[in-house]
């Protein structure tokens, strides 16, 4: 029936009524009534059932399923920490008892599973709970074999096996989640219907009310507002929640069943009564907030608090108050609905105190690698130390072979191991990535120099291609970028038999804050099936089973690589066919390292530095003094057979405090500090050390097979200058040596001072007016004020006053610039702009600015020895250097303007000019430009030396 053709027969019956007498009328608007009220009851108790059923679906079977579930999760949590915990177990005693517990976490595993099965709610729910529970017994099956083993005394393969087992529970463990997930949701929806049902009573009730005022005016008004008294009642009533109203002094005037069955208090003992009997003493304080939001007619929704019990046991409730105002809208008191949050909250908690064992976890895990690291390489340090020392000694072909094999292995293994640390840190989160000053084109370069042997064997081609709009410098990582690039080009290498590698760096992006490179390394190898592709950079998986036999490999490096590239700001790919080759492809996102004009000042200075450099293979340090603080024999074995071929004098010391005994009984050019030794540890006896010796205290390097950036960080607070990692390679040695001694020792009296000291001086005498007297004052000015500038930087550094670093590093380059010095620009000018956007240095960053800024003073040192400085310009008494420069000067400008690279039999030839005349700073200047390929600049410089010698260029 429609609702116009209802209020037509309503319109009917009033018309009616209206012709009968006062008692017809009464009966015929009671007979009404009567009917409009039946109707309103009907249909409400056919809706009012649907509500009762839906909402019993929420409260009788989705809070128990999820509550079971919850435990569940919880009870399989605890089961693996304790499995956990008997596997790092090392205390017999103990054993037994955690055995107990793992049988009891087991048990109780297995009855919250059983509790589940009476509150399975339909088909999908009874198929994700035989789910669960195929992937709970999987797993229980797992942890019995990994304590199976334990117990049998294989340790290491029950670690791996509960190590390989992780991703397995985890997805379990989402699996679970998922059913929660489920749940919940079939929990809402019956709510939604519920809502909308009730939502549709309302409707309902109201139109029916309407036609009852519309017929009996006043009588069916009073009729129609104590059928919706008893309507409102009877919803309280079926409510589970707590439903009070209450004056605005807080005197409750009415009880629902659901507040007796929170609260413990029947109607009878609460109606009349205060409602701080509820309140905590601690809370009492909440009533007054809350009904001074409620006078102000505001609603206070999902307010969350503690309420007592009659018991006195407290509960966490959830509070919706609302207003309760009168015919002339004056609020009159208030009503409250509130939520029993009590298991909810504990099961929030219990599932937060999980999570945090498994964070515990872990973290225990990443510091178990780190022990395990620490531990490895200490015996490996003696296996590469020893088999390198015997492959240095005269041996057969057949010794020789076994030893070089062995020597492989060896580092095969520490490449392992590095692997699987670098995973570690990443999955820890405790690797970060350096923005430090870089040049794409060296980091490929370098790259390249690493593989060519491999790729010689091989026959293979490879071919470079760099963006020409790639920029000199730019801001990143580069041990990083090395380590993705190097192990794209390796994988390339091994997995292609002929043809050829293609890499190239492209710009895909340039703003003025990002720079978005693009690098690609394609082969013509074996390829990659789209299946293969799609497992290739996941942790511990190869392409395929046979892959490990055939080419070797832990399958952690490509995870790495991607882990890599996405902390620089990345993404990595891979684009393959079988048998067709394989292309991979990163991106980094780095940073503009200088506006273009300060770039194009000295790209070229940095871009070829390596390539400028001395190289160190062939260096030797004899005569230098080292004290050696390492307390295994077979470590100072090696060590100091190494440091004997570098031709130093070698102190042994036991320990930190025999170590800090010697240093102050006799001088030592550089002390190397083991960091783990017993009586005194490497940390406190350098410190001990430099707080003996001052500003003699020679510099100190950290040997370690910690390796970790934390251990790197304490030993540079501890006042160490650089770091060596075990297992130490003569190599690193000389590195090392070559970075912190050049320039360190004192000059004998046929030495001649560092170039860069010379042409410094006589730079600021030139600019002086040739006043070498004053350039002498000048120098020794700055010896005395930036005599101890080393250790004051290092200070402020270490109590983290970057601003004020960054003004004392800006003053000394100043004053560096006047005095003609340009080797510490680039160190000092990154780090001076790190610290004024108040970023710490790296590591390496501090120990290379200590090693500049002491290389530098010693240079001004020597300077100011010196009493008597030729003038700049040519002598009298070197004809022989002036008639081989004018020999030279025609094919040299040639090559200098067809921009042609210098051949070295006339580079050779300037480099003897330059030694026979080492304090002329044109030559000089000449050879600078030279080797920075700047031709420009060198043919002006060549003309100066023209006019010098009275010829025209």
């Amino acid at each position: 029936m429609k609702f116009g053709d209802f209020f037509i027969r309503i319109k009917t019956l009033v018309t009616l009524g209206n012709t009968l007498d006062v008692s017809k009328r009464l009966v015929i608007l009671l007979v009404t009534v009567t009917i409009t009220l039946a109707s309103v009851a009907i249909v409400n108790l056919v809706y009012m059932d649907k509500v009762y059923q839906l909402t019993n679906v929420a409260n009788k079977n989705t809070v128990p399923s999820l509550q079971v579930l919850n435990n569940t999760i919880l009870q399989f949590m605890k089961l693996r920490i304790r499995v956990y915990r008997y596997l790092v177990n090392t205390d017999p005693e103990e054993s037994p008892r955690i055995e107990k517990t793992i049988v009891t976490a087991k048990k109780d595993l297995l009855d919250s599973l059983k509790e589940y099965d009476p509150l399975i709610s339909d088909a999908e729910d009874k198929r994700r709970h035989e789910e669960v529970h195929q992937l709970l017994l999987k797993t229980l099956q797992t942890l019995d074999n990994v304590v199976t083993l334990s117990k049998e005394g294989y340790s290491n393969e029950a670690a791996l096996l509960m190590y390989e087992s992780t991703p397995f529970a985890i997805h379990t463990q989402d699996v679970i989640e998922q059913h929660i997930v489920y749940n919940a949701q079939l929990g809402k929806a019956s709510s939604q219907k519920a809502v909308e049902l009730t939502s549709t009573i309302e409707n309902i009730t109201i139109i029916f009310s309407i036609g009852a005022i519309y017929i009996v005016l006043m009588l069916t008004l009073q009729i129609r507002n104590n059928m919706g008294a008893r309507q409102t009642a009877a919803i309280v009533n079926a409510s589970d929640d707590a439903i009070i109203a209450k004056t605005l002094d807080g005197i409750v005037t009415s009880w629902n069943p659901g507040a007796e069955r929170i609260f413990g208090y029947s109607a009878s003992e609460m109606i009349g009564h205060s409602i701080l009997i509820l309140f905590p003493e601690d809370r009492k304080c909440e009533e007054k907030e809350i009904m001074t939001k409620i006078r102000n007619g505001d609603r206070i929704e999902h307010f969350e608090t503690i309420r007592l019990r009659k018991d006195g046991t407290p509960l966490t409730i959830s509070v919706t108050i609302s207003p309760i105002k009168n015919e002339l809208g004056k609020v009159i008191g208030a009503s409250k609905i509130a939520r029993d949050i009590t298991k909810a909250k504990e099961a929030e908690e219990e599932l937060k105190q999980a999570k945090l064992e498994a964070e515990r976890a872990n973290q225990a895990k990443s510091e178990f690698l780190a022990n395990m690291s620490h531990e490895i390489r200490t015996p490996m340090n003696a296996i590469i130390g020893m088999t390198q020392l015997v492959l240095d000694s005269d041996l057969t072909p057949k010794q020789e072979n076994y030893l070089q094999k062995a020597a492989t292995s060896s580092r095969a293994l520490l490449r392992i191991l590095n692997d699987i640390l670098d995973y570690s840190k990443i999955e820890a989160g405790r690797l970060e990535i350096e923005q430090a000053p870089i040049s794409i084109r060296n980091i490929i370069q370098q790259s390249v120099d690493l593989f060519t042997t491999e790729l010689e064997k091989k026959s293979l081609n490879l071919e470079v291609q760099v963006d020409p709009k790639m920029p000199s410098i730019v801001l990143g990582d580069s041990l990083r970028i090395s380590q993705v690039i190097n192990n794209l080009i390796g994988n390339a290498i091994k997995f292609t038999e002929r043809g050829g590698i293609w890499i190239q760096a492209s710009v895909q992006r340039k703003d003025a804050n990002d720079l978005i490179i693009r690098f690609a390394v394609k082969d013509t190898g074996i390829g990659l099936s789209k299946a293969q592709a799609d497992q290739l950079f996941k942790p511990f998986v190869q392409a395929d089973t046979s892959v490990t036999r055939k080419y070797g490999g832990t399958g952690l490096g490509l995870a790495i690589c991607q882990q890599l590239v996405q902390l620089m700001g990345g993404d990595i790919a891979v684009t393959a066919m079988p048998s067709e080759g394989a292309t991979f492809t990163f991106t980094i996102k780095a940073k503009p390292y200088l506006s273009n004009a300060v770039e194009q000042e000295q790209p070229l200075a940095i871009v070829y530095e390596a390539s400028n450099s001395q190289s160190t293979d062939s260096q030797s340090f004899t005569g230098y003094r080292v004290l050696l603080a390492e307390d295994q024999e077979i470590n100072q074995e090696i060590a100091v057979s190494f440091l004997h071929k570098l031709g130093v004098k070698v102190s042994v010391a036991e320990n930190g405090w025999i170590a800090a005994k010697k240093a102050s009984e006799t001088k030592f050019d550089i002390i190397l500090m083991d960091l783990h030794m017993p009586v005194m540890d490497g940390f406190l006896a350098t410190k001990k050390i430099r707080t003996e010796l001052g500003a003699a205290c020679p510099p100190i390097v950290a040997m370690s097979a910690a390796v970790f950036d934390e251990d790197k960080r304490l030993c540079l607070e501890a006042g160490m200058v650089d770091f060596i990692a075990k297992p130490i390679e003569i190599a690193e040695i000389r590195k090392c040596f070559s970075r912190v001694l050049i320039g360190q020792s004192e000059l004998s009296d046929n030495e001649t001072p560092h170039t860069e000291s010379i042409w410094a001086i006589n730079v600021l005498a030139d600019k002086l007016g040739n006043d070498m007297a004053l350039s002498q004052k000048l120098v020794h000015n700055t010896v005395e004020q930036y005599s101890n500038f080393s250790s004051q930087i290092e200070d402020l550094l270490n109590d983290q006053k970057l601003h004020e670093a960054a003004m004392a590093l800006h003053t000394l380059r100043g004053v560096l610039d006047n005095l003609g010095f340009t080797t510490h620009r680039k160190v000092c000018l990154p780090i001076e702009q790190l610290l004024k956007q108040n970023q710490i240095p790296t590591f390496a960053q501090r120990a290379a600015l200590l090693g500049t800024l002491n290389d530098i003073l010693i240079q001004l040192n020597m300077v100011k020895a010196i009493e008597e400085e030729t003038p700049a310009g040519f002598g009298e008494d070197n004809n022989n250097a002036f008639v081989a420069l004018q020999e030279v000067i025609p094919a040299l400008r040639n090559y200098l303007e067809q921009g042609e690279v210098i051949p070295d039999e006339i580079h050779n030839v300037l480099l003897s000019i330059h030694k026979a005349l080492p304090n002329n700073v044109e030559i000089y200047e000449l050879l600078n430009c030279i080797d920075a390929f700047n031709h420009e600049q060198a043919l002006a410089t060549l003309e100066t030396i023209c006019q010098q010698l009275g010829e025209k260029v």
